[in-house]
């Protein structure tokens, strides 16, 4: 009784899977962990200045996303306190989105 004619392909794709496998299980590690001490040691070298100046950046970086998904779900995006026309919105039963700045 003759081989099915698709066993050997199975076979060397079942293969080239197994080896694709374990190299990433073998190579990602690797490239995580020399990710993090990279990004750490950038960290340990930055001056308490650049700290705040990034997460100033950062907290502008995700109130503009904030306020960019408000906006396309029509909510008004105002500023804390919101002014006269504020509460006239809000009286009008409008939400509005604050700024998170304190």
């Amino acid at each position: 009784m003759g081989a099915s004619s698709w066993a050997i392909p199975v076979g060397i794709l079942a293969a080239i899977v197994v080896v694709g496998f374990a190299f990433f299980w073998w190579w990602f590690p690797r490239t995580w962990r020399g990710g993090v001490k990279q990004d750490d040691s950038k960290l340990d070298d930055m001056s308490p200045e650049d700290r705040e100046q990034r997460r100033r950046k950062n907290r502008e970086i995700i109130e503009r996303f904030t306020h960019a998904r408000a906006a396309e779900r029509g909510e008004v995006v105002g500023s804390v306190g919101g002014g006269a026309v504020g509460r006239e919105m809000e009286d009008k039963g409008v939400q509005l989105v604050t700024d998170a700045r304190g």
